[in-house]
């Protein structure tokens, strides 16, 4: 949920300051949060636990897209 947040967040900013760079900015940061989500998630994978709870919860970012 964090990191939804903060794509929440950087969307809006691009959406009330449009401008090539920002669209960039806000692309660049996804990529970078989706990768760091995938780094933790091997880390934390190593948990029983958390490997239980990623097979209930299946979606990283969106509800039922991603």
């Amino acid at each position: 949920p964090m990191y939804a947040g903060y794509m929440v967040g950087y969307v809006g900013y691009a959406l009330v300051h449009p401008s090539a760079y920002n669209v960039i900015l806000v692309a660049s940061s996804i990529v970078a949060l989706q990768g760091r989500a995938i780094v933790e998630e091997r880390l934390l994978r190593k948990d029983p636990a958390y490997d239980e709870y990623v097979s209930r919860v299946r979606w990283r970012f969106l509800p039922y897209v991603y």
